[in-house]
Parts: structure tokens; C-alpha cells; sequence
């Protein structure tokens, strides 16, 4: 009997030691199996991310192109570009209607707010999304670069995510070398040594600069990034965030 104990002893053991090898496993078929299922979830979600992001960015870089539109309809028609007014059409005040853009008895240009897939995490509201026109700034080498031949007409969108910022350079044929870039992919701009704001609109209360501006250009002599090109996205290291910008009218 005590032999007969010991041997089922054994077997049984084995069976038990067989029966745990299995459950180990299955456990680890399952977690992998997980593994698996979640890192496609995720990869079909950011390609789904990543075409929606190029879609909004192509929105994005269309709309500067239709106020453009406007505004030469309205230079055509006897306006002077520094008469006209940005006003949203939710804060027209008491701008003569023929010099209001966005009013259908001045430039009739459509208001859009921009995409929300374009804009960075902190601001993905369509609220505080907006976009800036203003004349503050000019682009070397687009237009006279003549001194005193005044500044471009530039719409400006703050705060876009990184991702974007990145697919329209490419698309654009920025380049940042030789530039300072903080992600080493989007040229730095440098906007410390000028009191020229980004987040001016031209609206009614906007006085056009009678005097040129600070080129839109890269702390960096070397850098040659923007010259050239009417639009692009840089990075804003004084407000840390990326800023898309559009020259609407060259001077």
C-alpha cells in the first residue's frame, strides 16, 4: 500500500505541475493576444488621427487663400489695404460696413473658425481657436524688400500642434538648417527683440504700421527658412507654441 501511495503521489503531482504549465500559458497567449489587439487599436486610431490631421491641415492652408481672395476684390475696388478691418462678424462695432471683410456689403469673405484637429491639446476648442490678420510683420525676400516699402499682409494661426506644424513645412519645402529649432524640426523664431505682437488682429482699433517691421525670421544669421516661402509653421519659443503663418497681400 505504501508503494502503491508514493507512485500516485507522483503522478498526481505531475498532473498538477502539467495542469499549472497550461494555465501559465494560456495566460500568456492571452496577455499577448491582448498585446496585440490593443497596439493595432492604437495604431489604426493614430492613422485615423494622422489622416484627419491632414485633412484639417489642408483646410487650415485653403483658408488664408479665400481672404486673399477678398481682400483683392476689395484693393480692385478702391479700398486701400490699410483700410480693412478684420472685425469678426460677432464684433463689427461701428466700422463702416464697405470696409469690414468679413461684412457681405465690404469683402463678403466667409468667418471660419479653424479646425480643431489642427490645434494643440491646450486649445482644441473652436471658442479660443482663432485666427490673427494683421501687418506687423514681413516676410523676407516675398515682395520689395526695399526699405520702407511697408510690411505683408499675414494671417497668423497660434497654438496648432506640433504634428501639423511639421506636415505643412514638409509640404511647404521649409527647411530649418541652419536655423535654432527646439525640436530640431520646426525653425524657432525669434520675436523677443520686437514689440510686434502676433495675437493683433486688424480690426477697428488696429493702427497699420507706417514703418517696416521685424523680418519673420530665425535668431540664426545662417537661417534661411522663411525667406521665400508666403506660408509655414514656426515655433514661438517667447509663447511656447507653434504658429502657422499665410502672407495674404505682399508689400
Amino acid at each position: 500500500m505504501k508503494k502503491f501511495s508514493v507512485i500516485q503521489r507522483v503522478k498526481n503531482d505531475s498532473e498538477n505541475g502539467n495542469a499549472i504549465f497550461l494555465i501559465l500559458v494560456a495566460i500568456a497567449l492571452f496577455a499577448g493576444l491582448s498585446y496585440a489587439v490593443t497596439q493595432a487599436k492604437r495604431s489604426n486610431q493614430n492613422a485615423v488621427d494622422t489622416e484627419k490631421a491632414i485633412l484639417s491641415s489642408a483646410a487650415m492652408t485653403q483658408y488664408p487663400a479665400s481672404l486673399r481672395t477678398s481682400v483683392v476684390r476689395m484693393v480692385f475696388s478702391g479700398k486701400s489695404v490699410s483700410t480693412i478691418k478684420f472685425n469678426r462678424p460677432d464684433n463689427f462695432g461701428d466700422v463702416p460696413e464697405e470696409l469690414l471683410l468679413f461684412h457681405p456689403k465690404g469683402g463678403g469673405a466667409p468667418y471660419k473658425n479653424p479646425p480643431e484637429d489642427v490645434m494643440a491639446e491646450t486649445d482644441q476648442s473652436q471658442g479660443n481657436a482663432q485666427w490673427f490678420v494683421n501687418a506687423n510683420w514681413d516676410v523676407p525676400e516675398i515682395g520689395v524688400s526695399d526699405s520702407g516699402a511697408g510690411n505683408d499682409l499675414i494671417a497668423f494661426l497660434p497654438n496648432i500642434n506640433q504634428a501639423v506644424c511639421t506636415y505643412v513645412n514638409k509640404e511647404m519645402n521649409v527647411s530649418n538648417m541652419g536655423c535654432i529649432s527646439t525640436d530640431s524640426i520646426v525653425p524657432d523664431l525669434d520675436i523677443s527683440t520686437n514689440s510686434a505682437n502676433i495675437r493683433e488682429n486688424a480690426d477697428g482699433a488696429y493702427i497699420f504700421p507706417i514703418t517696416d517691421q521685424e523680418d519673420l525670421k530665425n535668431a540664426s544669421p545662417s537661417c534661411t527658412a522663411f525667406k521665400k516661402h508666403s506660408s509655414g509653421c514656426f515655433f514661438d519659443k517667447d509663447n511656447n507654441e507653434y504658429v502657422y503663418y499665410s502672407v495674404i497681400l505682399q508689400r
